[in-house]
């Protein structure tokens, strides 16, 4: 007899909310607290069915008889963990551009001059950097208030979720090459004092934040890509 066996034999409530557990796929604390959630309403549910009269047992099969198979409605679970994998992800990215734009223009205005002549596509480059980020930014920060406000009223679709997912990797590709181009066109050199300093907290900040945005990107896929295998969003 297996460990899920044996459970469901013992509490046929734990057993029911595991195979609900392992339909699912999403932010940890999310998911542990939603389990939370259907298990107290079993709990409760059965309870209400003893309070009537019926037995114990026979009140626990009707609570999860009324619950539903959890291969049959783990959908809609899966896009509500879809919906706050999003939202982590949009705050990330509404923070993420003001953080790395302050940053970045201690580290340039503490950086020697270059002698050399600039091209002009590295300034239109610089303004379309900042373009790029700080409406990546405001967007996300809309997009969090819109869905935090109109939450009763706007269903949630899970293709907005890989939307979220290719914004991240769009723009770690942009930060990447405009990085590349505005160092070579402007040619800082060596760091040296302030901006030396600054470089050596810059560029961890960097990985850090390339590191994050991949990684939640990932999880963006992941989670919408469950929620189409189980038939919702």
């Amino acid at each position: 007899m297996t460990a899920t066996a044996a459970t469901t034999d013992a509490d046929p409530i734990a057993g029911h909310v595991s195979a609900l557990r392992a339909q699912l796929y999403g932010p940890r604390a999310a998911k542990a607290s939603m389990l939370r959630e259907v298990r107290d309403g079993l709990t409760d549910a059965a309870e209400g069915y003893r309070a009537e009269g019926t037995p114990p047992d026979r009140a626990v099969e009707l609570a999860i008889e009324e619950f539903g198979d959890p291969r049959e409605i783990a959908g809609g679970y899966q896009v509500e963990l879809a919906a706050r994998q999003a939202r982590f992800a949009l705050a990330f990215l509404a923070v993420l551009g003001p953080i790395l734009e302050v940053s970045s223009r201690i580290l340039w205005s503490n950086s020697p001059r270059t002698t050399k002549p600039v091209p002009d596509a590295a300034f239109v480059m610089a303004q379309l950097q900042d373009i790029v980020s700080w409406t990546a930014s405001l967007g996300a920060a809309l997009a969090l208030v819109v869905f935090g406000l109109g939450a009763r009223w706007l269903a949630f679709r899970v293709a907005f979720v890989r939307a979220v997912a290719y914004v991240l990797l769009g723009k770690l590709a942009f930060m990447m090459i405009a990085g590349s181009f505005l160092t070579s066109a402007f040619d800082p050199g060596t760091p040296k004092g302030a901006a030396g300093i600054f470089g050596m907290v810059f560029g961890p900040i960097t990985l850090v934040a390339g590191t994050c945005m991949i990684w939640l990107a990932w999880r963006c896929l992941r989670v919408a890509s469950r929620a189409k295998a189980l038939g919702a969003g």
